[in-house]
């Protein structure tokens, strides 16, 4: 994909944020310690083709986990 379609930064960032808009979700956990509370972030994009993941993973250096 990335080689058919030469984009630039911004044009990335556009739509690596088009797809986890269409195709993802974002979450924010908490966890309680004795100390306080730590958080996570998750930014997770599900699809049947794992081409786009893929991209995403050499793009933004992204863990890609299969199901």
């Amino acid at each position: 994909m990335a080689e058919n379609f030469p984009m630039n930064e911004e044009l990335d960032r556009a739509y690596a944020a088009g797809i986890v808009d269409g195709e993802g979700s974002i979450a924010v956990a908490r966890k309680n310690h004795i100390l306080g509370y730590s958080y996570s972030l998750s930014v997770i994009v599900m699809m049947t083709d794992e081409e786009i993941p893929l991209w995403l993973q050499v793009k933004f250096g992204v863990h890609i986990q299969h199901y």
